[in-house]
């Protein structure tokens, strides 16, 4: 009882250490944003990708050490719900496109000096096609991971 409770422990620190990580780095790669006051129709979703994005590939990539290693019912669950968050982000991703060729990006950033407005909007461009692009191969590999993973459990009894 007590080594698994020291697993539990060891389990719920790496989940919480990995949060830290996650909001720290969200918060650096929307920091220009923040910094510069601008105001980003999309800011919402490009949080939610840069977080989402960093968890799924942690889970893909070290499933044995999550809280989620041995829920298949939460794995079938979280593969299922990556269909409508597929078809979200093509969404967010045609919405993002259709700002760019009807508005601009040089709307965004018309209260900085011309001479870094290039610079921010080559930024807003990258990193948000970026995370769009990454969350929507996630959505593939994510499900793909977890079907792997039951199908171990179920006959080999790894992760």
């Amino acid at each position: 009882n007590f080594i698994y409770s020291m697993v539990k422990l060891k389990s719920n620190l790496f989940e919480l250490v990995w949060l830290v990580i996650t909001i720290v780095f969200m918060l650096l790669v929307i920091l220009p944003f923040l910094i510069n006051e601008i105001s980003f129709p999309l800011l919402m979703t490009n949080i939610f990708w840069v977080l989402l994005s960093i968890t799924l590939t942690r889970y893909i990539f070290q499933l044995k050490y999550t809280w989620l290693a041995r829920k298949n019912l939460v794995k079938a669950l979280l593969s299922v719900l990556c269909i409508p968050l597929f078809i979200w982000s093509l969404d967010q991703m045609y919405e993002f496109q259709s700002y760019n060729d009807e508005i601009g990006l040089q709307s965004l950033v018309t209260n900085l000096e011309p001479d870094i407005q290039s610079s921010y909007i080559q930024y807003i461009r990258s990193e948000y096609i970026f995370f769009g692009t990454l969350m929507i191969i996630l959505c593939f590999a994510f499900p793909l991971r977890m079907i792997i993973s039951v199908w171990r459990m179920r006959n080999s009894n790894s992760i």
